[in-house]
């Protein structure tokens, strides 16, 4: 098994945007364009996060919880897995080897523990003074040096009293994004499959600066699996029907309007490809005025048909007038050739060996692993992502640049 790193800069994104003159039959939706949602007013919380009941400690002997996940159809074909103990095995390249090794941490401390919920889609995200996880279906707030704020605490507790599907529902699928260029906080999880819960923080401190609490009905569209990028123009979103067949959809939110507590709308574009992730700003440094949020998903040809690619494409919102918001496929990528398949082409194949038990470790192979990360580095612009490959014979890697 290995995790291949893509990395895509700003030369390679021009050569796309120039083919983008040839490539006029790729836009879909323009003459139609986007679904777009009712205005939907927050409720604010404007407590201390402090004052919020602390999550019961689970024990050994609680009952488990598995967060919902929507399949649609058959897996791919089966494979025996009697070589996954060789796949583990094999020595690290001489590529591998010389790569620079990641500094040490400044500071450890414990997260989140078990809270009784498989799979726990652990996720965090720093900023420049807070570190906030969440989990399914726990969230808690630390300083930079480790001290905890906020207890685990259970993500729907913070719409507490608002009457709304996020306060009776806490489905987990959570993501939390730090916004560099507002500095201020995003929480979100789903309601399955019906609603998603966002709340933006009202100033730069999570924990007694207040939240605006919103709920977005999806309009009868199934929201799993949602990944969410930071852009100037809106936060956006992407979620699936149902592996495998069910498509997907792109999202974006009216973020101007949510950093302000006012009522905002979503645009959704859809049903597009399943598995798709939306790019993530990281800096501070915005990426040119007008650049439209890129998408981007994987194709593995021996599952699919076709070549192994990744497929690129462009939301483009328009906030003022919906209907000249577009959706736009670029030409696609074409690394290395690559597998993803390990055991089988199921979301839940249990392949993988560990030390000391026989219990063995889900691959994750049918996505890329969130975030589709963008910088613009000012001489340059950057696209990093990865995701997990069967490399058989050996160890590889592949960069675009």
């Amino acid at each position: 098994m290995k995790t291949k790193n893509i990395k895509i800069n700003s030369a390679y994104l021009k050569l796309l945007a120039v083919a983008l003159v040839c490539f006029l039959a790729g836009q879909v939706g323009a003459a139609d364009g986007p679904y777009v949602s009712e205005p939907v007013t927050p409720h604010i919380f404007d407590g201390d996060l402090r004052i919020l009941p602390r999550s019961q400690a689970w024990q050994v002997g609680d009952s488990i919880s598995e967060v919902p996940l929507l399949e649609t159809g058959p897996a791919g074909p089966a494979q025996d897995c009697e070589d996954c103990e060789k796949q583990t095995a094999e020595p690290v390249s001489p590529e591998v080897e010389s790569l620079s090794l990641m500094p040490a941490p400044i500071v450890e401390f414990e997260g989140i523990g078990i809270n009784g919920s498989l799979p726990p889609d652990t996720n965090g995200d720093v900023g420049p003074n807070h570190y906030i996880q969440m989990t399914n279906v726990q969230f808690a707030i630390w300083d930079k040096t480790g001290t905890q704020l906020v207890a685990p605490t259970n993500n729907n507790a913070l719409w507490a009293g608002t009457g709304t599907a996020c306060e009776f529902n806490n489905d987990g699928d959570p993501i939390v994004l730090y916004d560099p260029l507002a500095d201020r906080w995003l929480m979100s999880q789903f309601v399955a499959f019906t609603n998603q819960c966002i709340a933006i923080s009202k100033t730069s401190d999570p924990v007694s600066g207040g939240w605006w609490l919103y709920d977005f009905s999806t309009g009868g569209v199934s929201n799993d699996y949602p990944k969410f990028g930071v852009w100037p123009d809106g936060y956006y979103m992407a979620s699936q029907r149902g592996y495998p067949g069910g498509g997907g959809d792109a999202w974006a939110f009216d973020r101007a309007r949510m950093l302000n507590g006012l009522p905002a709308t979503l645009q959704r574009f859809g049903p597009e490809l399943m598995m798709m992730l939306p790019s993530n700003l990281d800096g501070a440094t915005p990426p040119p005025a007008g650049a439209p949020n890129v998408f981007a998903h994987f194709v593995d040809g021996g599952e699919w048909g076709g070549t192994d690619r990744i497929e690129l494409f462009e939301f483009h919102v328009d906030w003022v007038t919906p209907t000249n918001s577009t959706w736009t496929a670029l030409p696609d990528l074409l690394p290395t050739a690559f597998d993803r398949q390990m055991c089988t082409y199921s979301l839940f194949d249990l392949c993988i060996p560990q030390p000391g038990t026989g219990q063995r470790l889900m691959t994750i192979t049918a996505w890329f692993m969130w975030r589709l990360q963008y910088r613009n580095f000012g001489t340059h612009e950057a696209l990093a992502v990865n995701h997990t490959v069967d490399v058989g014979g050996g160890s590889r890697r592949y960069s675009l640049v």
